[in-house]
């Protein structure tokens, strides 16, 4: 690596701050091993918080330049396994053997040495071959062959690895009565080191929302009408200022009238640097390793985004990044994520969430709200959300609708939102808000999920209804005894009288 510009290059494309600990440390052998200054270090480290000015200066002056010669090309592997073009060297899938092997026994006068062309005219030309005299300083570099031996210790470093994987397992030995399934933490939605995903709109209230669960599982309590299983949770926040965060736990406590010993671990560390989610992994197994955590919470997840958000490839490795934290950890993990900026009514659940369809693909469960237009919004302070849930091990969720009113989201038990239609941006801008909840508007909602229902079922339930409406099945019943001019109920079965 005796050209340095190229160095600098591949440096000033690897941030610090993405690779781990281990990788960072063999970057700063290599860089003393070629002899490159304390203050080239420093400025790439710039200041992640992993590394004091003391470590730096102590553990550079440790290092013994000769017997670390053996990590050059270091920075390359590295570079290489997170995905990054270092000066127009090629991928290993695209190394060609005849173009980069140097034949040491090749006639030198057939090769191009690449020796210096700024020699003085008048000083005989340099030659570099085998009948160089040993003592003699190089003053020549192949930057050919350097290329060759870099790729060709690249493709080494791919075939050697550890196999630490799960073997192959027969399925004719599983047994049923042999299955034990992880404990649910979150009834009806969530088992045990599994990843939910949090999606809703700008000022959702995702963050109240996340405290009263953190809170909910700390205690055994409930969230959202759902029974918690007692846990241990770690809640990583990355936007609040520690303050009003203090301020929002003890608010929402209160109005959950919870005991005051509850509480779970808090890491506030917005302002702190915390920007890659390899980074903020890496960190959390190093600290929280042995202190059995139950769940993580990171709110929000785009603070720790690197990589293009719209990117399959990109966004596949951030979870995958998520799926190590949970297995290093043991843990569930549940972190927020926000709506893309543009109308969300006509799409489904999974397809609202900002960024690739691997956010919502990924995870084991999907909870979303999306706003709904509906009585006394905007003439209060309190907003209405509809709540869907997409599940990977069990049921989703009927549909159902909530009011939040800060500090908390409650939900709506009497089913003054059955009918509310999902907010449109045209509404929303123009501060408009819907009339009372009319017979018109009850009988309106009812018709259309009679309708909705019936395109799929023979028989229709009051269940069936009430899950496409999003309120009890006690208010179903509620508005077909009201409209028992249209609608007969028999035992929970639903018919209209004029089919």
């Amino acid at each position: 690596m005796e050209d340095k510009n190229i160095i600098f290059d591949t440096l000033s494309k690897m941030p610090a701050s993405m690779l781990t600990e281990e990788e960072v440390v063999s970057v700063e052998k290599d860089l003393n091993s070629e002899g490159l200054k304390t203050e080239d270090w420093r400025a790439w480290i710039g200041d992640d918080p992993r590394f004091s000015e003391e470590l730096i200066t102590a553990r550079w002056e440790t290092f013994d330049k000769e017997t670390d010669n053996e990590l050059v090309y270091t920075i390359y592997k590295i570079a290489h396994k997170h995905g990054i073009d270092f000066s127009g060297t090629p991928s290993v899938d695209e190394i060609n053997e005849n173009d980069y092997f140097i034949d040491d026994e090749s006639d030198p006068d057939e090769s191009d040495t690449g020796c210096d062309d700024n020699s003085d005219p008048d000083e005989p030309d340099t030659v570099c071959d085998d009948n160089s005299v040993p003592d003699e300083p190089d003053t020549c570099f192949d930057e050919e062959k350097w290329r060759h031996e870099v790729m060709t210790q690249l493709k080494e470093s791919e075939i050697k690895f550890d196999d630490n994987y799960p073997q192959a397992e027969l399925t004719s030995d599983y047994r049923k009565e042999d299955t034990v399934l992880p404990p649910m933490l979150i009834e009806n939605l969530l088992f045990a080191n599994q990843k939910m995903m949090v999606s809703g709109a700008s000022k959702a209230g995702k963050s109240f929302l996340l405290i009263a669960l953190a809170l909910a599982l700390s205690c055994g309590g409930k969230w959202l009408g759902l029974k918690c299983r007692r846990s241990k949770v770690l809640y990583v926040n990355l936007e609040i200022e520690k303050a009003f965060f203090m301020r929002r736990v003890t608010s929402i406590a209160e109005a959950m009238d919870l005991p005051k010993d509850t509480g779970f671990l808090h890491l506030p560390f917005r302002g702190y640097g915390i920007n890659s989610i390899t980074q903020l992994t890496d960190l959390l197994l190093k600290r929280h390793s042995k202190d059995e955590i139950d769940v993580v919470i990171i709110d929000p997840l785009y603070k720790v985004l690197w990589g293009d958000e719209n990117s399959a490839r990109d966004i596949g490795d951030f979870c995958k990044t998520l799926d190590r934290l949970s297995k290093g950890l043991d843990c569930a993990i549940i972190y927020a994520h926000h709506h893309s900026k543009c109308a969300q009514g006509g799409k489904y659940a999974m397809d609202r969430a900002s960024g690739s369809g691997v956010f919502a693909r990924d995870c084991d469960v999907l909870l979303d709200l999306i706003e709904l237009n509906a009585p006394d919004v905007g003439t209060t302070n309190r907003t209405a959300w509809r709540v869907e849930t997409l599940q990977r091990e069990l049921p989703s969720l009927p549909v159902f609708n909530i009011w939040f009113e800060a500090p908390l989201h409650k939900v709506d038990e009497a089913g003054e939102l059955a009918g509310s239609k999902i907010m449109s941006a045209s509404m929303r801008n123009l501060g408009q808000s819907s009339k009372s909840n009319t017979d018109r508007q009850k009988r309106e909602a009812l018709d259309s999920a009679y309708d909705s229902v019936s395109k799929r079922n023979e028989m229709i339930h009051v269940r069936m209804l009430a899950a496409e409406m999003g309120v009890t099945d006690r208010t179903v019943r509620s508005y077909l005894k009201q409209f028992s001019d249209s609608y007969a109920n028999e035992d929970g079965i639903v018919s209209r009288k004029t089919d």
